[in-house]
Order: C-alpha cells, then structure tokens, then sequence
C-alpha cells in the first residue's frame, strides 16, 4: 500500500538523511540506505498519448530517491516517468524492480566513483545526463528532465508543453553561479527543464554537450576522462552570454542581493538558434527557501534547506496532498 511504502521510506531515509543544497554550494553528499523492500504500486495505462519522456537520473545512492519519485508521479497519474540508471549497482538494484518501474540504463557510466572524488563523480554524471537528453532528442522524444528528489505536487499534462508556441521551459534557480546570477539577474536550475524534440533545440542541447566534453568521444577512454562538468555552470553561462545569449522579453534588474530572485516568469530567444525559451514563474516551479503559505498554481517544488527524506511530507503539510 502507499502506506506501508511512505513508512518504509521513512525508516530507511531517517538513519542517513541529506541536506538540501545550498545553490552556493552545488554538490552535495548523498546518503546511503540500507537493503530495500520498496514495491512499487504502478497504475494502469491511462490511454493518453505524449512523445515526452520524464527522465530522473540516479545512482545506487540516490535509489530510494528514485522510486519514491516514480511513485508520486504514477500516484499523480503520470506514464511517462523513466528511472535511468547511472551506475552498476544501480542497474542491479532497478533489475529487482524491472517488472514494476519503467527504466533504462545509461550506457556511458562515470569512471570515477564517489569515494575516489565525489566532485568528479557529480560532475561526470551531469555531463553524461545532457548526453543523454541530447541522444533521446534525436531519436524523436521530448524530455524533460528532473532531479528525483523534485516534489511535483499535482498532474500537469505533457501536452501542454507539446502544444506549446516555446521549445524550451526552464524552472528558476537561486543564485548559483553567482557571477552569472548578478550580471543576469538569474540563473535557471540544471535539473528542471523541458526541451522539445525540434532542430533548433537540438542544436542548442548539442553545444551544451558539446561544452562538457561529452559530444562523440574518438574513443571510451576520452568519455571517462574528458565527459564531465557543473551542468548548471555551463547551461546558465549560455544563457548569459555568447552565441546562444537569450533576448529576453524585459529588462532584468540586477539583484540588490544573492537572495533577491525574480518570482514572475520570463520568455526570451536564444540569438543563434532562434528557439524559443520560457522560464517558468517561481511559484509554478518552486525554487527558494520554505515560503509560510503554498504558491499559486505550484506544480513542481525544489524547496532550499529541508532534508530530502522530508521534502515530500514537509511540502505536502504546506500545500495539502494532490495524489
């Protein structure tokens, strides 16, 4: 029951908690759980169809992350969701569950492991992740990508995004990288963002891969030593300046201060590629410290400095549960 899975959740997560990042501080340490149990109640095909593919990325650290996530957004009625996999014990762990979660392995996995250098280890799977994307954009699929520990609290159709007049929606960040967060006036956040599966978005995705040193290797060795980078560095840094500099609609007011962040949404177009770019309002897509009272219209939150194990109960308790 979702029940039983919310209390196993819990129990295991309670022992080895995390912290929220601190967007000044983009890496973090995962916790590690122990042996899982966790079943996943999966509803049946509701008949709607989407050329969009939900992907949440996790590694064997982050797996009860994971399927905490692909409950809440089948409970939600979502079909879309994909687990993918990162490592090899995340891979053997999801072959336990393949009868019961939809999942994929990534074929080009970090070569460094978290206890050798986790800032390696992060930053090969955020390049890797943009590989990725960018592969299932060329073979015909919108995405859009989210962390597995974003709390979407209602069913906001794909369609919508589809059928949309932008190519690309992003969800706001706070203020990392600060450089870029003070001459912007904002950075996006790496892990939020839906992109169509469209040339000129293509194009933009491949010079994002291609800045993380991931675009077609000579060879395995060159994928290990070379596919790596802080995602959300390179992305907003596109935004900001450069070819693909963005045009956006308004002037953008420098912030007074690193927690001065704009709440309304911003539309723009990117000087190259021409695609049409939408950042989502603040409230829509929830990225700052606990607000006292729920946002308007709030889909998906990525609240600051609440423990991941918590988020969902905490964020829930603020906004009433939708599931």
């Amino acid at each position: 029951s979702r029940e039983l899975i919310g209390t196993l959740l819990l129990i295991i997560a309670s022992a080895n908690f995390l912290l929220a990042p601190n967007d000044l501080n983009h890496e973090v340490t995962p916790s590690h759980f122990g042996k899982s149990n966790v079943t996943i109640n999966v509803p049946k095909p509701s008949g709607r169809y989407s050329r969009t593919k939900i992907l949440g990325f996790a590694d064997y650290n982050y797996r009860e992350y994971a399927l905490r996530w692909y409950q809440r957004l089948s409970d939600l009625g979502y079909s879309e969701q994909v687990v993918v996999a990162v490592d090899d014990a995340a891979v053997d762990f999801f072959r336990k569950h393949d009868t019961q979660i939809r999942w994929e392995e990534l074929p080009y996995k970090p070569c460094t492991t978290w206890n050798e250098d986790s800032r390696v280890y992060r930053r090969q799977i955020f390049g890797r992740r943009w590989k990725y994307v960018y592969d299932q954009l060329l073979n015909g699929h919108s995405v859009l990508i989210t962390d597995v520990d974003n709390v979407f609290r209602r069913h906001f159709a794909m369609q919508k995004l589809e059928q949309s007049d932008f190519d690309v929606f992003h969800a706001y960040s706070t203020s990392y990288p600060t450089y870029v967060f003070e001459e912007m006036g904002f950075t996006v956040c790496g892990g939020m963002s839906w992109l169509r599966s469209d040339s000129k978005v293509k194009r933009f995705v491949r010079s994002l891969v291609n800045r993380c040193n991931c675009l077609s290797p000579d060879t395995l060795e060159h994928l290990c030593k070379k596919c790596y980078c802080d995602d959300q560095i390179a992305l907003n840094e596109m935004l900001w300046k450069g070819k693909h500099k963005v045009n956006w609609d308004r002037e953008i007011s420098k912030p007074a201060n690193l927690s001065d962040f704009p709440f309304d949404g911003l539309t723009g177009v990117s000087s190259t590629t021409k695609h049409r770019i939408k950042v989502w309002d603040r409230s829509f897509a929830y990225r700052a410290k606990m607000p006292n009272a729920c946002p308007i219209d709030n889909w998906v939150a990525m609240p600051l400095y609440v423990d991941r194990a918590d988020v969902v109960q905490v964020w829930s308790a603020l906004c009433g549960d939708r599931v």
